[in-house]
C-alpha cells in the first residue's frame, strides 16, 4: 500500500501490523532498521516513530522471552502514551499493548488468577479500541482464544468460568445453546465456530490460522478424560495447525510437541478401554490396541525430534518440550528414559534464566522450574536414582543466584572458550556499544546474551549443577560432613486437564545424601510432608503499609513507627510459642530423628556436621531446633548450616579469602570489621534501642571497628549515619548490621527483601545482586528480622543471607522471622564471643544458642531463628 494524502503512513501502519500479527515475511528487526532509517531523515513526527518503534520492540521482547524488557514495557508504554497525547496516531494501540503488557506481566509470574485477569484486561482493551485500529483484529482473536482458555482452566478448578466475547461467540458470557460442554468447558458449536473463523476470516494470516487449529486441539483434549474419542479430532487439527504454519514459524515446535501428546493420550486411553468396541470408538483401526502401540512409538520419536531441535536452537519451549517427552516415556513405563529426559528439560529452565539481565527477569523466567525439578526429582526417588534426584533438586533451585555467579567474569570465559569477538562486544568490552554520555552500556542485549551463552554452554557445565563429587568437594572445603535435601511427600494427583500431565501416584518424604566420604543415599521419611502450619505469620502490618520507596529507595512516611521491641515492619511473624514447640517437635519425628539416627554416633566422635536443603514449604522450619521427645534440641546432637543449593555451596567454597582466620585469643587482630547499629529511620520504623546497645557493645568487642547508625543518645556516629553506600563499600572480614529487615512476597520489580537503613533508605537482595561486582565481607551478620527469608519464592531462596553469599562472602548468619530485640543482642554478642574465640561461623552460631539453651536465658523464638549459610 502506497501513502495517500489521506494517510501519509499506510505503508508504515501495514508493515507494523504485518509485525504484529506475525505474518509470513515479516521482519521486526528490519522494520526497526527503517524506522530508523526515516527518523535520520528527520520528515515525519518524532512521536508516531517512537510508538513505532516502542511497539516493534515489545513483539521482539515477547519472541525472544526478553523478560527484562517485558517487565520494562508497562511502564514504558504510559510513559508514550503520556508524550504522545491521548487523540495521537497509534494512541489506542500503546494503550492495547500497555493492557496486555500488564496481564502478561502476571502471567509469566506464574499468577495463580492471571487467566480471569487477562481475560477481563483484554475485553476491556478491546472495547476501548477504535473501529481502524491495525491491533484491534489482532486483539479481538486474542480475547477470544484467552477467553476459552479460562472457561478450561475454570473447568479444571471445578468452577464455570465466564465466556468470551471474542469473534465468533454469542456475546458476553457465550451464554447460547450448545456454547458450553459439561462443567463450563467450551462445547462442541463454540469449537466448530472457531475453527470456522480460522479457516475462512480473510483478516488473519497463516500464522493465526495455525495457532487457532492448535488452541481448538488443546481445549478439546481438555476434555479427552470424560470424552477419549475427541483426541483423534485434536490431534487432526494439530495436523493441520502444522500444515498451515510457515516452515520458519517457531510455534511449529509447541505444535508438534502437543501432536505428540496428543497421540500418547489417544493410546493410553485406548490400551485402558475394557472392551475391543470402547478401543475402536477411541482409537479408529481395524486392530486398535495395535494402532494405539505404534501410536506411542509415532509419538515419543516425534517428541525426541522436537527436544533434539529445541536443544539445538534453543528453543524458549525447551523445556516445555522436554518435560512432555520425558512425562511421555513415563505413561510408556520407560522409566530410566523418562529421568533422562526430564534431567535434559531441566537444562531448559538454566538456559532461560541465564539469558536474563537482571535478578526480576531471572526470577520470571524460571518460575516453573522448581515445579518441574521436583517432579523429576520424585521419579528418580521412586526409581532408586539418587544421583539423577541430587541433580534434579539442585536444577530447581537458585537460579537467580546462579545466574548472578554465573555471569561475573562471561568475557574471560569466551576468551577462554575461543570467541574473543563476543568478549569484546560484551559489556566493558572494547567493542562494546557505549551509551550517549560515552560509557558502557549496562547489561548485555538478548542477541548478545544468546550467542554468548550458546558459546558457554557447549559443554553443558553452565546448565547442570554440580556432581555429587563436586559436592563432596565442597562439603571437604567448607568442613561439613553431608548435604542433605529434605523432600515433601506428595498426595496422588490426577491428569491434568490442562497440561496434559500424567496422573501422579502418592510419594513418600525422603533425605536425599551427599555424604563427604563418598555415598549418595535416598532415606525414605514416610512422615514427612509440607509443614502441619508454617513456622511464620504473616506481619501484624498489612503487606504495603511501609509505602512505596521514594527517590533513593526511602520508605514512604505509610510505614509509621511500630511498637518497640521488634526487629521488622512487614516482615512475617513466628507462630505462637506453643506452634513453634509442635512445630519443632512435629521436625524431630518426621526428619531429624530418624535421619540422626543413620549417623555415626560414637560418644568419642565429633557432632556431625549437616548442610541442609529443605525443598519447597520446608524451608519455613527450623530443622535446628528440632525437638526430641525427652527433650533437647537438633542443635545439641550436630552441627547445621543451611544452602540455597548445592551450586551456592560449591560458590562459597570456592571464594578464596572468603573464611576470615580468627583469632586464637581475644583482642587479636582479625581485619577491617563495620558495625551498623540501628541507622535513624527517618520516622519509617521504630528505634530498636537493644540493637543499639548491642552494636555499640559489639565496638568494644572488636577494637578499631568502624561504627556508623546512632549512638547510645542517638545522635549520628561521627563514622557514618548507616546508609546502603556505606554498607555496599565495605569489604573486610566481618560486617555486622543490626536493623530493621522487610521481606515480602512478590515477583514483580518491587524489593522483596531489604534492610532499612539511614533515612529510611533500603538495601534490597535485589540491589546487592545488580552491585555483585564488588568484594563482599568474608562473614556477615544480619541481625534483622526475616533476613534469610526469600521473598521470590521457597525454592529460588533470593534473600538478603544469598545475595550477600552470591557477591562473595563466605559465610552469613541471619534470621528465619520477626526476631525479639533483647534476646537478639544477647545472642550475637556471645556469637561474636566466641567467633573471636576462634570458632568457624557455623560453630560460633551454634555455641551461641547452646549458652542459651543450657542457661535459659532466651526465648525458642529468639534463638532459632538464625541460621547459617556458607562455609
Amino acid at each position: 500500500m502506497e501513502p495517500t494524502p489521506d494517510d501519509p503512513y499506510a505503508e508504515l501502519r501495514q508493515a507494523l501490523e504485518a509485525v504484529l500479527r506475525r505474518r509470513r515475511g515479516a521482519d521486526p528487526r528490519a522494520l526497526l532498521t527503517a524506522l530508523d532509517r526515516i527518523a535520520e531523515r528527520g520528515e515525519e513526527p518524532a512521536e508516531l516513530l517512537d510508538a513505532m518503534r516502542l511497539l516493534v520492540e515489545n513483539q521482539i521482547a515477547v519472541q525472544d522471552r526478553d523478560y527484562a524488557t517485558l517487565l520494562l514495557m508497562p511502564g514504558r508504554f504510559e510513559e508514550m502514551l503520556a508524550r504522545v497525547g491521548p487523540d495521537a496516531p497509534y494512541a489506542g494501540a500503546l494503550r492495547a499493548a500497555a493492557g496486555v503488557a500488564r496481564a502478561m506481566g502476571r502471567f509469566a509470574a506464574a499468577d495463580p488468577d492471571v487467566v480471569p485477569a487477562l481475560a477481563d484486561e483484554l475485553r476491556a482493551t478491546v472495547a476501548a479500541l477504535g473501529e481502524h485500529e491495525p491491533t484491534r483484529a489482532y486483539l479481538e482473536l486474542l480475547d477470544h482464544r484467552v477467553g476459552l482458555a479460562r472457561k478450561a482452566y475454570a473447568a479444571e478448578l471445578g468452577s464455570d468460568g465466564p465466556g468470551s466475547d471474542g469473534p465468533g461467540s454469542d456475546g458476553p458470557g457465550s451464554d447460547g445453546p450448545g456454547s458450553d460442554g459439561p462443567g463450563g468447558r467450551p462445547g462442541d458449536d463454540e469449537i466448530n465456530r472457531l475453527r470456522r473463523f480460522a479457516a475462512l476470516n480473510p483478516s488473519i494470516g497463516p500464522v493465526e490460522q495455525a495457532v487457532i487449529f492448535a488452541d481448538v486441539a488443546q481445549l478439546l483434549m481438555a476434555q479427552v478424560a470424560d470424552r477419549p474419542h475427541l483426541a483423534t479430532a485434536a490431534i487432526r487439527d494439530l495436523r493441520t495447525a502444522l500444515r498451515i504454519a510457515p516452515p520458519d514459524d517457531p510455534d511449529r515446535v509447541r505444535f508438534r510437541a502437543l501432536l505428540g501428546n496428543a497421540l500418547l493420550r489417544r493410546a493410553e486411553a485406548a490400551l485402558a478401554a475394557s472392551t475391543t468396541g470402547r478401543a475402536l470408538a477411541i482409537r479408529p483401526a481395524l486392530r486398535p490396541r495395535v494402532a494405539a502401540r505404534r501410536d506411542v512409538d509415532q509419538a515419543l520419536t516425534l517428541l525426541d525430534q522436537v527436544v533434539t531441535e529445541a536443544e539445538e536452537t534453543h528453543h524458549p519451549h525447551r523445556a516445555w518440550a522436554g518435560m512432555t517427552l520425558a512425562d511421555g516415556y513415563r505413561r510408556a513405563g520407560r522409566h530410566a528414559e523418562a529421568r533422562a529426559a526430564g534431567l535434559r528439560a531441566l537444562r531448559g529452565h538454566a538456559w532461560q534464566v541465564l539469558l536474563q539481565s537482571h535478578a526480576v527477569a531471572a526470577a520470571t523466567a524460571g518460575v516453573f522450574a522448581p515445579e518441574d525439578a521436583l517432579r523429576i526429582a520424585r521419579w528418580c526417588i521412586a526409581d532408586g536414582d539418587a544421583e539423577g534426584a541430587v541433580t534434579a533438586l539442585d536444577a530447581g533451585r537458585g537460579l537467580i543466584l546462579h545466574a548472578a555467579t554465573e555471569t561475573d567474569d562471561v568475557p574471560a570465559r569466551l576468551v577462554a572458550a575461543g570467541a574473543p569477538e563476543l568478549a569484546a562486544r560484551w559489556p566493558g568490552g572494547p567493542d562494546a556499544v557505549p551509551d550517549a554520555d560515552g560509557q558502557p552500556v549496562g547489561p548485555a542485549p538478548v542477541e548478545l546474551r544468546r550467542a554468548a551463552f550458546a558459546r558457554l554452554t557447549l559443554d553443558g557445565t553452565l546448565l547442570d549443577p554440580p556432581s555429587p563429587d563436586e559436592i563432596r568437594a565442597a562439603l571437604r572445603d567448607a568442613g561439613f560432613d553431608a548435604l542433605v535435601y529434605l523432600v515433601p511427600g506428595a498426595p496422588a494427583e490426577p491428569a491434568s486437564l490442562v497440561t496434559g500431565a500424567a496422573a501422579e501416584p502418592a510419594r513418600p518424604g525422603a533425605a536425599v545424601v551427599v555424604d563427604v566420604d563418598g555415598s549418595t543415599t535416598i532415606h525414605p521419611l514416610p512422615e514427612l510432608t509440607a509443614p502441619p502450619y508454617p513456622a511464620r505469620l504473616p506481619s501484624a502490618a498489612a503487606v504495603g503499609t511501609a509505602g512505596a520507596a521514594g527517590p533513593g529507595g526511602v520508605i514512604g512516611p505509610g510505614a509509621a513507627a511500630r511498637a518497640g521491641g521488634e526487629r521488622d515492619l512487614s516482615s512475617p511473624r513466628p507462630r505462637p510459642p506453643d506452634e513453634l514447640e509442635r512445630l519443632c517437635g512435629w521436625a524431630w519425628r518426621v526428619a531429624v530423628g530418624p535421619l540422626l539416627d543413620t549417623l555415626p554416633s560414637r560418644p568419642d566422635a565429633p557432632p556431625s556436621r549437616l548442610v541442609l536443603v529443605p525443598m519447597g514449604e520446608l524451608a519455613e522450619v527450623p530443622w535446628h531446633a528440632a525437638r526430641h521427645p525427652d527433650g533437647g534440641y537438633a542443635t545439641q546432637r550436630a552441627v547445621f548450616s543451611y544452602a540455597a543449593s548445592a551450586r551456592m555451596l560449591c560458590h562459597a567454597a570456592a571464594v578464596t579469602g572468603a573464611r576470615p582466620a580468627p583469632p586464637a585469643a581475644a583482642g587479636a587482630e582479625v581485619g577491617p570489621v563495620l558495625i551498623v547499629g540501628d541507622p535513624d529511620p527517618a520516622g519509617t520504623a521504630a528505634d530498636l534501642a537493644g540493637a543499639r546497645r548491642e552494636a555499640l557493645a559489639l565496638r568494644d568487642t572488636y577494637p578499631g571497628a568502624r561504627y556508623v547508625g546512632r549512638l547510645a543518645d542517638g545522635a549520628p556516629s561521627p563514622e557514618g549515619t548507616g546508609t546502603p553506600e556505606e554498607v555496599l563499600a565495605f569489604s573486610g572480614s566481618v560486617l555486622h548490621l543490626a536493623c530493621h529487615g522487610v521481606v515480602r512476597d512478590g515477583w514483580g520489580a518491587d524489593d522483596t527483601s531489604y534492610l532499612v537503613l539511614a533515612g529510611g533508605r533500603r538495601l534490597a537482595a535485589e540491589r546487592l545482586i545488580a552491585a555483585r561486582g564488588a568484594r563482599r565481607p568474608a562473614v556477615v551478620v544480619l541481625a534483622a528480622c526475616s533476613s534469610s527469608v526469600s521473598g521470590r519464592g521457597w525454592d529460588e531462596a533470593f534473600s538478603l543471607t544469598t545475595a550477600f553469599l552470591a557477591g562473595g562472602s563466605g559465610a552469613v548468619v541471619a534470621a528465619r522471622w520477626s526476631v525479639p530485640d533483647e534476646e537478639t543482642a544477647a545472642l550475637m554478642l556471645s556469637f561474636h564471643r566466641h567467633l573471636r574465640a576462634g570458632h568457624p561461623p557455623v560453630d560460633a552460631l551454634r555455641a551461641a544458642q547452646l549458652d542459651q539453651i543450657q542457661t535459659g536465658t532466651a526465648a525458642l523464638r529468639a534463638w532459632a531463628a538464625f541460621t547459617h549459610s556458607g562455609r
